[in-house]
């Protein structure tokens, strides 16, 4: 009857058909060689096998405005295969990712995070909540998916968040 959480916040990239989280020493090397990256095949299938009723994912990945490795240099959007890998579905997942295809997971330097970081915890710290009732994750998918794009509001550059639930019911959050 345990919950899993799990949060990522970072880079995103598509390396021949499959996605992979960087972390602070990660190299995509121009030779094709990947250094301490996060598998996301890997991590879902961790995630599989973890015996928890209830596993909410988070990723605010899949931007580089700028090269995160010295030896990488461009701008990484949302791909089909990392959506696809971010939103796998598994029974008792609730998964929420940054941007759609083709987007990037903007960042707002004034706030300090990410946009879809920033409107996750507004949201969780109250924001969501419909007047003085309870919460539920429903309110926090709606809270974030309609202020993550109002935040970025740069219609060249749009970013929308998208949200996989494979839960039955209503998860309530407080």
């Amino acid at each position: 009857k345990d919950n899993f959480l799990f949060f990522f916040s970072g880079h995103g990239k598509e390396i021949a058909g499959h996605s992979y989280l960087a972390v602070t020493d990660t190299s995509f090397n121009t030779d094709g060689s990947i250094n301490n990256a996060i598998s996301l095949n890997k991590l879902n299938t961790i995630i599989k096998e973890c015996k928890a009723n209830l596993k909410i994912r988070f990723f605010d990945a899949c931007q580089c405005g700028e090269s995160f490795s010295k030896d990488l240099v461009s701008e990484f959007k949302m791909t089909k295969v990392m959506k696809k890998e971010f939103l796998e579905p598994g029974k008792g997942w609730i998964t929420f990712c940054s941007c759609d295809i083709d987007e990037y997971s903007r960042e707002i330097p004034k706030l300090k995070h990410g946009a879809f970081t920033y409107c996750l915890i507004e949201g969780l710290k109250g924001a969501a909540r419909r007047g003085v009732g309870k919460m539920y994750i429903e309110d926090l998918k709606i809270y974030v998916c309609e202020n993550v794009p109002v935040l970025v509001s740069d219609s060249s550059n749009p970013q929308n968040p998208q949200y996989q639930c494979e839960v039955e019911g209503n998860i309530l959050i407080e």
